[in-house]
C-alpha cells in the first residue's frame, strides 16, 4: 500500500500589487485539474485520522491513499481551496506556524510576496468545517538552525497553542522548509515526549505503508506545473 502526501501553499491567490508571481501560486483552475487527475488515477483522498490510524494499523488506509496538505495557513485557502474541497467532500490538513497566525508570511521577506494568513477566527471556522489544523512549528524557523532546547520549545509551544485555542488534537507536524535537521536522536525523543504522532518532510515519492518512519514522511511539493504522473509514479519512500 502507498500513501502520497502532497503539499500546497497559495491556491488561487494573486500577488499583491507591485509584487511578483512565484511558483507557490497555484491557480484555482489548475488546483481543480490536479484534484481531478488524482481521482482519475485511482487515488483515494484520506484525512488525518486515517493517517494516524495507519501508523498502528496499515490496513486503515486504501491501497492508493492521498493526503492533501496546505502549508503556512494562507487566507487564500479559505476563499479558494476550501470551496473546491467541500464540493468534492475531501478532507485536508492545514499546517500553520502559530506565532504568525493573523499576520503575514514574514519569514519569506524578500523571497516571496507578502501574503495575509488566517486569523484565529478563520482557523476555528476551518476546524468546524472538518479541516485539521496542525503545527508548522511556532516561529517557522529552520530546525537545522536551532539548538536542541529550541527545537523542543518549538514543538511544545506550537502544539500547546493550537490545542488550547482550537480544542482539537494537534499532533502531526510539518517541519518548516521540510527540515528536520537530519532527525537527531534528541529531536526524535522530543517528538515522542511532546506527543507528536507523525512528522512530514519534503521530497521522495509516495510513502510505503506500513510507514518506515512516522516522523519522516515524504511530501510532494505542488506547483502549477507539477508533473503528477512522474511524482506519484516514483518508487514509494521507504
Amino acid at each position: 500500500m502507498t500513501c502520497a502526501v502532497v503539499s500546497y501553499h497559495k491556491i488561487g491567490a494573486e500577488p499583491p500589487p507591485g509584487d511578483w508571481q512565484s511558483w507557490y501560486y497555484v491557480p484555482e483552475e489548475t488546483f481543480a485539474e490536479q484534484l481531478a487527475w488524482f481521482a482519475a488515477d485511482g487515488w483515494t483522498v484520506v484525512g488525518i485520522d486515517e493517517l494516524r490510524a495507519a501508523i498502528d494499523e496499515p490496513d486503515a488506509v486504501p491501497e492508493r491513499s492521498l493526503l492533501l496538505t496546505f502549508d503556512d495557513g494562507y487566507a487564500s485557502f479559505v476563499r479558494t481551496a476550501l470551496p473546491q474541497l467541500q464540493m468534492l467532500g475531501y478532507p485536508a490538513v492545514l499546517f500553520v506556524p502559530t506565532d504568525h497566525v493573523g499576520g503575514t508570511n514574514a519569514w519569506d521577506a524578500g523571497q516571496e510576496p507578502d501574503e495575509p494568513l488566517c486569523d484565529w477566527r478563520d482557523l476555528e471556522d476551518l476546524r468546524d468545517a472538518g479541516v485539521a489544523v496542525q503545527p508548522h512549528g511556532a516561529s517557522h524557523r529552520t530546525f537545522s538552525d536551532l539548538s536542541e532546547a529550541e527545537r523542543r520549545e518549538e514543538l511544545h509551544r506550537a502544539r500547546a497553542c493550537l490545542e488550547n485555542r482550537l480544542q482539537a488534537p494537534a499532533d502531526v507536524i510539518a517541519y518548516p522548509y521540510g527540515d528536520d535537521a537530519g532527525m537527531p536522536p534528541s529531536l526524535r525523543s522530543a517528538l515522542e515526549e511532546t506527543g507528536y504522532r507523525a512528522g512530514c518532510l519534503y521530497g521522495g515519492g509516495p510513502n510505503r505503508v506500513p510507514f518506515a518512519d512516522r516522523y519522516r514522511l515524504s511530501r510532494l511539493a505542488m506547483g502549477p506545473d507539477s508533473d503528477l504522473a512522474a511524482m506519484v509514479g516514483a518508487t514509494p519512500a521507504a
